[in-house]
C-alpha cells in the first residue's frame, strides 16, 4: 500500500512525507482523500502511456474517456466474424 501511497502522493522537494500509520481516522481520511484527488490523473497517465489509447484529462469528476485506437486488420477481422455469424 505504501507504494500505492507514494505513486498516488507525490511529495515536493524539500517536504515530509506525513504520519502515515493508519491508527488515526485524520491520516486514514487523508490517505484516502489524497488517492481520490490523485487517481484520475494517475488513471488517465496509465491509458496515455498504452500504444493506441488516447485519453483526455478528467475535469471535475473522475470520468475518464479513452480513445482505442484499432488497427485496421482487426477491425477487417471483426468485420469478417460479424458476417460470417449472419449468415
Amino acid at each position: 500500500m505504501l507504494l500505492l501511497y507514494k505513486k498516488l502522493l507525490p511529495v515536493c522537494e524539500g517536504e515530509r512525507w506525513p504520519n502515515l500509520s493508519l491508527s488515526s481516522e485524520a491520516s486514514r481520511l487523508f490517505v484516502t482523500w489524497s488517492i481520490l484527488y490523485n487517481y484520475p490523473e494517475a488513471l488517465e497517465d496509465a491509458f496515455n502511456s498504452m500504444e493506441g489509447v488516447l485519453c483526455q484529462k478528467a475535469e471535475g469528476a473522475m470520468y475518464l474517456f479513452p480513445r482505442i485506437k484499432l488497427p485496421e486488420k482487426a477491425i477487417e477481422a471483426a468485420k469478417k466474424a460479424s458476417s460470417s455469424h449472419r449468415h
